[in-house]
């Protein structure tokens, strides 16, 4: 069975009030990840999550503790191991990752996901058996 883990940026654009420019990524992201099987999630996804909908979007409380009981029940909860912020500054050293990219990435490498969907990294890119994917990537060109 593939494992798939999904960036933060993602969880975002399917949950919030979109703005007319991004109601492509909106609904974009709102197939893929109502489409998939218990897709992967760490604590740090929920927490930025949780943090830019009450900051960007006035969610209450109330509304964050249903999201994350609705994100424990339908997503694979995965907690790294120690060795996990290691491995994270070896993937900056070595791909140029932003710091909390680079723990999302590490993150999923440890859970052994097959797949990454991430707005902001590197389309296509293959670290051992992960591939980060954008699945914005079609939008863009049929915008241009």
């Amino acid at each position: 069975m593939l494992t798939v883990c999904v960036d933060t940026n993602l969880w975002f654009y399917a949950l919030a009030r979109p703005a007319a420019s991004d109601l492509g990524k909106h609904l974009a992201a709102q197939k893929l990840i109502f489409d998939l099987n218990q897709p992967l999630i760490t604590p740090q996804i929920i927490n930025e999550v949780s943090a830019n909908l009450l900051r960007k979007q006035k969610w209450s409380e109330q509304q964050l503790r249903q999201l994350i009981g609705e994100l424990q029940v339908r997503c694979q909860l995965f907690r790294p191991e120690e060795d996990w912020c290691e491995q994270a500054s070896i993937l900056r050293e070595r791909y140029g990752f932003s710091f909390w990219d680079s723990l999302i990435v590490a993150s999923a490498q440890a859970a052994d996901c097959d797949t990454l969907f991430s707005e902001d990294m590197q389309h296509g890119l293959r670290i051992n058996s992960l591939e980060i994917i954008n699945p914005f990537a079609g939008l863009l060109l049929e915008t241009l």
